[in-house]
């Protein structure tokens, strides 16, 4: 197959949702992720719902990461339990519960509360919350030996002020232009500007040869962030019914 010349056509746009992200199977944490827009002095408090359903016990410690994006452009995140900047939110988390023990085959919430502090500088904020089986006493005293098993929440926290939301769309290009299998995947790559995380959507619009138009895409068709400062890939997959 021959990817014949084509004209691609595309708007970007802003979109809010919400969509889960995958957890540790057997053990569950939900939310996936909390998006919130608090001012400076708001204090709010929520649960998490941490579900097992292996066939023993399980404890958690509770701990908190900075996230930020992989530099890979596939949105996958990456952890540090230091900031690594000073616009950071990790002074402003309080765990009323450090740990906690989940009988098999059973439920627990967790409760989390969060205090912004009157100086906030606006922006966007990105942290995690992390129910690790890790003593973090036994951390403190040097590496053990194991498998550790963590899971978490991403919280995405919006501090409204200077706030700009701004991107480029960088690239739209097709994975090689001579195809012999199909789908054809087509990339679009988008680097967020602004100071606060957004969920860029669009259309990608494939016309053959004689101007006729022959697909339809949605760019970022499950609505995913993209972090400020950082760029993210999306891919669509076409097949087209014929030869353009």
């Amino acid at each position: 197959l021959i990817l014949t010349p084509i004209l691609i056509l595309f708007n970007i746009g802003v979109a809010v949702a919400q969509t889960p992200s995958p957890i540790e199977e057997k053990v569950v944490v939900s939310p996936a992720r909390v998006e919130k827009e608090l001012r400076p002095g708001d204090k709010v408090r929520f649960n998490l719902k941490v579900t097992n359903d292996k066939l023993l016990e399980k404890k958690f410690f509770v701990k908190l990461s900075e996230f930020g994006a992989s530099e890979d452009e596939t949105g996958k995140p990456t952890f540090s339990e230091r900031p690594t900047s000073s616009h950071t939110a990790f002074d402003w988390f309080k765990f009323p519960i450090p740990a906690i023990v989940i009988p098999s085959h059973a439920r627990r919430e967790i409760p989390i509360e969060i205090e912004v502090p009157e100086n906030a500088e606006s922006g966007g904020y990105y942290q995690a919350i992390i129910l690790s089986e890790e003593d973090p006493i036994l951390r403190e005293k040097g590496p053990t030996v194991g498998v550790t098993q963590e899971i978490g929440t991403l919280v995405l926290i919006k501090v409204p002020g200077l706030i700009r939301e701004a991107g480029t769309l960088k690239e739209v290009f097709p994975e090689r232009f001579i195809f012999w299998s199909q789908p054809i995947k087509i990339f679009t790559r988008f680097e967020n500007t602004g100071n606060i995380h957004i969920k860029p959507t669009g259309l990608i619009e494939i016309y053959n040869m004689f101007g006729q138009k022959e697909e339809v895409a949605q760019i970022n068709s499950t609505f995913n962030n993209v972090l400020p400062g950082t760029v993210r890939k999306f891919e669509n997959n076409w097949s087209p019914a014929k030869l353009l």
